[in-house]
Parts: structure tokens; C-alpha cells; sequence
């Protein structure tokens, strides 16, 4: 028998022990820079969820008529927010740029004009002094070098840089609705009985109040009034009197009414056919609206309506302009300062997107000619090592449009696999072979013949598989293979922030041998971590990973500088060479550079 051990009564409080921080500094911290419907320009803001980004900065910002598409046109913040929480993120920096006025596209507005050309070895040491010895110490940092001011993150995308502008124009009547065939019911198989019970139902006439009755397409001023009132009638003499008569309004997005629903339905007794109608139509969003009406007398329904069309627009409004005036220079140069902002700052990644229309030669062009930083080719391969570019673009249904469905830049999507792969399995570990959340399609398509080719300039190409999207790479812009890996990037950017965490702790110390034993030690349990968690390649922890403080790094005459150097030496786990970060301790200052 068991024995049942009993305790005292009373009440006893036990206090849980706080949750141990993680190890290792976090690497999935993200910046997105962008337009925004509202909130503070070019001041970092973190978010956690999508509610705090909307709380910040509302919903997307409609940017300009996208005539070639037919709708309209919005900025990617929002998007690439939602993106990238729907995949994994779980923190962003939101920086808000103005957005331009028509034929007002210029790199400026995502650039602070004062670092727009500053090289990379002299970028932060010109922000430092802008930010706190210039003579104009309350003018901050903007756009893209606002990210400066936020240490924790790890990766950027500037997922509006990809747009090509609009200027101002009378804005277009909507497509006309296509008419739907009108049957008799009675019109059937003269090889068969008719029904007695059918009836042919006249057909109500469909109008915008206080329009022409002849008039099937109409714009609305959405910068006046967003509302509209409908109105329908039947035929007079068509319905008896005192007749129980039952009205469908549908509204659809799409000329052809293939994605029609009801959105009112009324009955009405003892209808007379002189009466009239109406249904008032708000809370409408910019763009197309089609409508149609049937009735309903005694179980026989009549054909639909001719159709009505109503665009709600501006009626001056912003028309973006057509890809075939595309010119890439704003794009161009926005990236070239992500890169040399990331190359500055040196654990940072810079995640590009390309135009929704570039197609393969396009991209292999941008990829290869338009985005080098240096005519040396090998400080050229170190710079380019801090960015990676995506394409095409994702097609899918929004959260706050859920029956829409909206194409995006994938820029988003790929922080938020690069920030849950961190969370879950480390920062060393490529982004690739990870399904991306809610989407269906992709834009434009590009021929598996084309895929190789992409893939040697160094573009990630995001394919569709048997169930579903991902990316089945994950390189750098480097031309050198030892960076061009981004999981050895993300690890060199791991090294350096823990780097510069540990060796803080190591400012007054007495620069003696044990001094020097004790600092090997800590780092050396620091990346034993690492290795036992797959970052570093090797069967053995001497083969993938060294600190070297030894006195060749640290001569006599450099202690009684007040020097110390440490080496890091480590063996990524797909280049099977050694890469070193070199640690250095000065009176004044702490630095960490890698060293080739």
C-alpha cells in the first residue's frame, strides 16, 4: 500500500527565480525605414506587434493611382512590418520618412543629405560628430542613418526605396462593368414542359442618386466626400399592387462581378412600382466599386441590373508613373548607403528588394554593376558582404484586407525568417529552406531556365515549391565565397557584438599574464557555446575555434601603451577556413576589426 505523505496546513510563498538572459547578444532585431500614414519623422520607434505599429503609424499610406494596375497604390512599411511579425520577428525599429510630393522623388528623403556620399571609413566618425559635437547638436540624424541611434539591431530594409515615383494628373473613370447576358426564365427547352409556376420578373433600373439614369461609370471625390447614395426602381406597371417584392444589392471589386456579394437585402410589402429605393454606400476605401440589383416577386427572381461602375478617388490626384518611365537612380543610391551604412557599422544587414517589373536580366544587371562601392575588389567583396537581395515579389491576402489581395516586396518577409531562424536555432544559421507565411503567387515569374544564372550574380531567388514559397539560398552581394555565405556574416556580426559586450567589462584591468589567462578563458567558454550549438565547423573545438592573446599580439611597448589584443579565430561552419575578429583594448577606446 502507498503511503500518502501529508502536509501541515497553512500557507507558504515560494518566489520563482528570474529567467536566466540569453548567452549571447540577440540577432533578431530589425530596422524598417519607411512612409507612414502618421507618427514622428526619422525617430526610431519600437514595435513588438502589428497593433503597436498601427497604433504609431496607422494603416498603409495610399501613395498615388497605380493606372497600370488598376488600384491603388501604398506604401510597403506597413506591409514589411506585417511581414515580418507573420514570419517570426518579434521587435522592429520603425523609422518614418516624409513622403515625397509628386515629381519630388529623390534619394534625399530616405538619406540624411549631410552623410549621403561620406565613405565607410569616415561615416562614423561624421555621425558621432553630428549627433554630439556639431554646431547644430538638435538637428538628429534622418532616414536610414537614424538607424545609427539603435545598437540592438541587426538587419535593415528600406522596403519603399523600390517605387518610382508619381506626379499629378486628372485621375481616369473607372472600367465600365461588362453586362451580364439577360434571360427569360421562360425561355427554355421547347423539347420539354414549361414550368406554370415561372414568371418573368422585370428588371430594376440601377442609378447613382442625383446622377443621369443613362450614366453606368462615376467618380467620386474621396478628398470631399467618400459616401454615395444608390437608388433602383422597377418599371412601372411591371409588379402588381400590394405585391411582397424582395431586393438584392451586390458589390463587387472586379468589372466582371466574378467576386460579387450581397451587401443589402430588404423586403418590402405592399410595394407600389412608383416607389424608390435607395441604399447610401460609406466607410469605402480608394479604389473601384461595382454594383448590380435584382428583385425577387412571389419566389421568381429577375436577371441582375446593368451593372454601375464608381471610382473613389481624388479627382486631382497622384498617378504613379508607368514602369516603362522607371529610372533606377533613387534606388540606386539608396542601397549603395545601406551598404556603406552597414559596412560602417559592421553588424548590420542590409536586406534589398528590387522593382515588382525587373525581371531576370534586370536583376542580374542591378546585382552585378549597380551596386559596387569601391573600384578595389577586394574592399569592394568586405562591403558587399553586408547586403543580400531578394526577388521576385510576394503575392497574398493581407490581415487588414483579408479579401484583397496586395503584391509586396519580399524585403519583410526575409527579416522576419532571418529573425525567427535567430530566436529558434541561432544567428549562424542561413535563412533559407523556411516556407514564407501567407503567400500564393508570386511576381513576375521567372523561367527555371533563368534560375542558375540569378543565382551566380548572387540573387536569391524566391521559388515556389510543391507546398508552398521559400528560398532555397541565402548569399551575400560578396564576390569573396568566404562572406558570401549570409549565416557567415551573421556569425562575424554575432563575434563582434559579443566582442564588444565582454570587453568592456575588461577597461582598468591589470594588463598582466593573468589578466591575459582570465580574458582566454571567459572568451574561449563563450564560443565552446557556439560550438557545441553548430556555429563553427570542426569535430574538435582546437579546429573550430582559437583566442589568441598571446605576447606577439601583445609586445611589451604596445601594455605600456595601454593595449590589449585578443584574436578570435573561427571556422564558420560552410567555409572551412579560419576567419579572425581581432579584439582591441586602448586606454580611451575599445575596437573590433576582422582581420583577413
Amino acid at each position: 500500500m502507498t503511503s500518502i505523505r501529508r502536509c501541515l496546513p497553512g500557507i507558504r510563498f515560494q518566489t520563482q527565480p528570474a529567467p536566466l538572459d540569453e548567452a549571447l547578444p540577440r540577432m533578431d532585431i530589425a530596422v524598417f525605414v519607411g512612409f507612414a500614414l502618421q507618427g514622428e519623422l526619422n525617430r526610431p520607434t519600437v514595435v513588438e506587434s502589428v497593433d503597436q505599429f498601427v497604433a504609431f503609424f496607422g494603416e498603409d499610406v495610399p501613395l498615388a493611382w497605380d493606372a497600370e494596375r488598376g488600384q491603388m497604390l501604398y506604401g510597403y512599411l506597413a506591409a514589411a512590418v506585417r511581414a515580418f511579425f507573420r514570419n517570426g520577428g518579434r521587435r522592429a525599429w520603425i523609422i518614418r520618412v516624409p513622403t515625397p510630393a509628386p515629381d519630388q522623388w529623390r534619394a534625399a528623403h530616405f538619406l540624411d543629405p549631410r552623410l549621403a556620399e561620406t565613405s565607410v571609413e569616415q561615416l562614423l566618425t561624421e555621425a558621432t560628430y553630428l549627433r554630439y559635437l556639431g554646431s547644430d547638436q538638435t538637428q538628429p540624424l534622418t532616414g536610414i542613418h537614424a538607424a545609427l541611434e539603435v545598437e540592438e539591431a541587426t538587419m535593415i530594409a528600406v522596403p519603399d526605396a523600390v517605387h518610382g515615383g508619381w506626379r499629378l494628373a486628372e485621375t481616369p473613370l473607372p472600367d465600365p462593368p461588362k453586362l451580364v447576358t439577360q434571360t427569360d426564365p421562360t425561355d427554355a427547352n421547347r423539347g420539354e414542359f414549361l414550368n406554370c409556376a415561372i414568371r418573368s420578373v422585370a428588371i430594376p433600373r440601377l442609378t447613382l442618386a442625383d446622377e443621369p439614369a443613362e450614366k453606368r461609370v462615376f467618380l467620386r471625390d474621396a478628398s470631399v466626400d467618400q459616401s454615395f447614395a444608390l437608388r433602383w426602381q422597377m418599371p412601372a406597371g411591371s409588379v402588381p399592387e400590394k405585391t411582397v417584392v424582395c431586393f438584392v444589392l451586390q458589390e463587387a471589386t472586379h468589372p466582371d462581378f466574378s467576386d460579387a456579394t450581397p451587401i443589402y437585402t430588404v423586403e418590402k410589402r405592399d410595394y407600389i412600382d412608383t416607389q424608390i429605393e435607395k441604399k447610401i454606400i460609406f466607410g469605402r476605401s480608394l479604389g473601384d466599386y461595382y454594383y448590380r440589383v435584382r428583385a425577387e416577386v412571389n419566389g421568381n427572381q429577375s436577371a441582375w441590373s446593368l451593372g454601375l461602375a464608381v471610382r473613389i478617388a481624388p479627382k486631382t490626384s497622384t498617378v504613379a508613373k508607368p514602369s516603362d518611365d522607371y529610372v533606377n537612380t533613387v534606388l540606386v543610391a539608396v542601397q549603395q548607403a545601406l551598404l556603406r551604412l552597414c559596412a560602417a557599422r559592421a553588424d548590420l544587414l542590409a536586406i534589398l528588394a528590387l522593382p515588382a517589373h525587373y525581371r531576370a536580366a534586370e536583376a542580374i544587371d542591378h546585382a552585378d554593376n549597380q551596386l559596387q562601392l569601391s573600384s578595389s575588389k577586394e574592399v569592394n567583396a568586405a562591403w558587399r558582404s553586408y547586403g543580400a537581395l531578394y526577388h521576385p515579389w510576394l503575392i497574398g491576402h493581407e490581415e487588414n484586407r483579408p479579401a484583397e489581395l496586395r503584391r509586396t516586396p519580399p524585403d519583410g518577409a526575409i527579416c522576419g525568417i532571418l529573425a525567427q531562424r535567430a530566436l529558434q536555432r541561432g544567428g549562424w544559421i542561413a535563412p533559407a529552406n523556411q516556407p514564407l507565411q501567407a503567400v500564393i503567387s508570386l511576381t513576375p515569374p521567372l523561367a527555371r531556365q533563368q534560375w542558375l544564372s540569378l543565382q551566380a550574380a548572387q540573387v536569391n531567388l524566391i521559388r515556389q515549391a510543391p507546398r508552398d514559397f521559400l528560398c532555397l539560398s541565402a548569399d551575400t552581394l560578396s564576390s569573396d565565397p568566404d562572406l558570401r555565405p549570409i549565416n557567415v556574416r551573421r556569425l562575424l556580426s554575432l563575434l563582434r557584438r559579443l566582442a564588444l559586450r565582454e570587453g568592456t567589462r575588461y577597461v582598468f584591468e591589470p594588463n598582466d599574464d593573468s589578466f591575459r589567462r582570465m580574458v582566454q578563458r571567459n572568451f574561449e567558454a563563450l564560443l565552446e557555446q557556439l560550438f557545441l550549438r553548430g556555429a563553427f565547423a570542426g569535430k574538435s573545438a582546437r579546429s573550430a575555434y582559437q583566442v589568441v592573446t598571446e605576447r606577439t599580439l601583445n609586445p611589451p611597448a604596445s601594455v605600456e601603451q595601454g593595449r590589449f589584443i585578443i584574436e578570435l579565430r573561427v571556422a564558420p561552419v560552410q567555409p572551412l577556413t579560419f576567419l579572425t575578429v581581432r579584439l582591441v583594448q586602448t586606454n580611451d577606446r575599445l575596437l573590433v576589426n576582422e582581420v583577413r
